[in-house]
């Protein structure tokens, strides 16, 4: 959506859009921005709607759609009247959710920053109901992406040939190319599951004994509990019945392949 032009938007305060060309704040009120106004033409020679329009968006389309009598008063006669001024809130709505290549095609950047003043001083409520459902559309694209990339990090993992190894933070790290500190900030953003970046423990377990015992089956070798638990690399906490119980079950699943 065109809407992703748009700047930081505050729904829960509904404060103010600060586009990236232009970081002034908005007035409060039509007093405030009348102050803002004569202030920004105090020191200048000549005033006019561009450089309202311009420099202060903010000033400019509150006077514009609150206090125009005011403004048309403080500036130069305009050829144009209100109606080519100041767009329809439907032909403002449609602006912003247009398609972004769109948007970019024919420059509307700027066209896209004054809409979306325009509808937060006179359609907050849509805009604040289209900028989250955007904002929510963009997470749940981003997570979708996090999670696929992860489960690849993790399938490329547990395909080496060699000994497993337990899939662990740093290896999700390695697999985004990031850190670990950025990977668990974007977990806890996109609510990732522990499972996702760091692998279950039994699940570990379960995943080297079955590559020792298919790897000592391949070699006619014996399936000992103890001779696959430490080809496995498993800790001998973990008991010698448990070991032989996990083999068994590993065993029939292969045979009914």
């Amino acid at each position: 959506m065109a809407l992703g032009e748009v700047s930081a938007f505050n729904p829960g305060a509904v404060e103010e859009i600060k586009p990236i060309w232009q970081r002034n704040p908005r007035p409060a009120t039509v007093e405030g921005a009348r102050q803002r106004f004569l202030e920004f033409f105090a020191d200048k020679k000549a005033i006019g709607w561009k450089a309202i329009r311009s420099a202060r968006p903010f000033v400019f389309w509150r006077l514009a759609l609150e206090d125009f009598p005011w403004l048309q008063r403080q500036l130069p006669e305009r050829s144009k009247g209100l109606v080519e001024l100041i767009p329809s809130i439907e032909s403002d709505r449609i602006l912003l959710t247009c398609d972004v290549d769109l948007a970019l095609k024919f420059r509307l950047t700027r066209k896209l920053h004054e809409a979306a003043i325009r509808a937060l001083y006179r359609d907050t409520a849509w805009l604040e109901s289209t900028i989250m459902s955007s904002r929510d559309k963009r997470n749940a694209e981003s997570r979708t992406n996090l999670v696929r990339r992860l489960d690849l990090a993790r399938t490329e993992h547990c395909e080496r040939t060699e000994r497993p190894k337990r899939f662990r933070r740093r290896d999700a790290a390695r697999g985004l190319n990031t850190s670990v500190k950025t990977l668990l900030s974007q977990a806890a953003k996109y609510r990732i599951p522990d499972s996702l970046i760091e692998e279950d423990l039994w699940v570990f377990r379960h995943r080297a004994l079955e590559w020792a015992v298919k790897k000592r089956l391949a070699e006619g070798l014996s399936l000992a509990p103890s001779m696959v638990r430490e080809l496995a690399g498993i800790s001998a906490l973990v008991s010698t019945k448990q070991v032989a119980e996990l083999i068994e079950e590993i065993r029939r699943k292969l045979l009914d392949k």
